[in-house]
């Protein structure tokens, strides 16, 4: 009886129940968050700032949160459009519903020191950083939340990363068909570095946000707006987009569930889509949480 009961306990202890409860449990916390932060009146854009910028540089600023937004409307089309052709909920779909509930986690890269500055001029609201345990990063009054920028429908903009990267190793993967992991995975790691130095060197030349930090010797043609950060430009790659690369590539190739769905094939459709969803918010959270606790280190470090 005891066996048979070990067996159905591992039956429902499966990838997507752990990251389905995740989820479940990620939504809770930042609905603390956000409730709080709104009951105490901090839902409101921060107060004008004493300085101005130039009409061209606001033309930009403006033209970049229409991008943003444009972005986050095209890539959920995208999603929904494949869920449909594909009669259930893709990973793509749970993973982008996933990368915009971690949304609340962006005032983490500054939880001890200002380490991340943002553009004041952007559609904004003040942070939400205190209403985090532990958070003690100073005069949160001037460290706004950008709704169309690093905050808000920005982490839907995340996918891009995930699919240029993914496309890549699919290209790479295709070109040598016997390389296993050992060999694809760091060749996956050096495409989503170059991806995401790319398109960091053409955000930040528009003033969009800058690293605070001094340079160290891991930052080389420091003093220059293509300056990298290099560790920064590591943690997005390895946390935020080839953890996800790895589990979509190998998932296609094997033409097999991705890893964090088991679970769900012997469920209806409607409790498998529910379930998928929120396993991709519980995937999206952990990935971003280790993101910005590895960015925490490297501040508090090197920075």
């Amino acid at each position: 009886m005891n066996l048979r009961a070990d067996i159905e306990v591992r039956r429902r202890v499966t990838p997507a129940a752990v990251l389905a409860a995740l989820g479940v449990m990620f939504i809770a916390f930042q609905l603390w968050i956000f409730i709080r932060w709104a009951a105490d009146g901090q839902a409101h854009a921060v107060s004008s700032t004493p300085d101005s910028i130039s009409a061209p540089h606001a033309v930009v600023t403006w033209m970049l949160q229409a991008v943003v937004l444009l972005l986050a409307v095209v890539f959920t089309g995208i999603v929904v459009r494949q869920c449909r052709r594909a009669g259930h909920i893709t990973f793509d779909a749970a993973l982008l519903l996933g990368y915009f509930l971690s949304f609340w986690q962006s005032p983490l890269f500054n939880y001890e020191t200002v380490a991340l500055v943002v553009n004041p001029h952007s559609v904004n609201v003040t942070t939400w950083g205190p209403y985090i345990p532990g958070w003690d990063s100073p005069r949160p009054q001037d460290q706004p939340e950008t709704l169309l920028g690093l905050s808000g429908a920005g982490f839907v903009v995340l996918m891009m990363w995930v699919w240029i990267q993914a496309w890549l190793t699919g290209r790479i993967a295709r070109r040598f068909p016997d390389w296993t992991w050992s060999r694809l995975l760091p060749a996956s790691l050096l495409a989503g570095l170059a991806v995401d130095f790319l398109i960091e060197a053409i955000w930040m030349n528009t003033g969009f946000y800058s690293y605070a930090i001094a340079p160290t010797a891991l930052t080389p043609l420091h003093g220059h707006w293509f300056g990298p950060q290099l560790l920064y430009y590591a943690a997005v790659t390895l946390f935020i987009s080839t953890a996800a690369v790895v589990i979509r590539h190998d998932a296609q190739a094997r033409g097999t569930v991705p890893y964090i769905f088991c679970g769900t094939q012997t469920l209806g459709l409607r409790l498998s889509g529910t379930v998928r969803l929120l396993a991709g918010v519980g995937l999206a959270n952990v990935l971003l949480l280790a993101y910005f606790v590895t960015c925490v280190l490297i501040t508090h470090f090197l920075g």
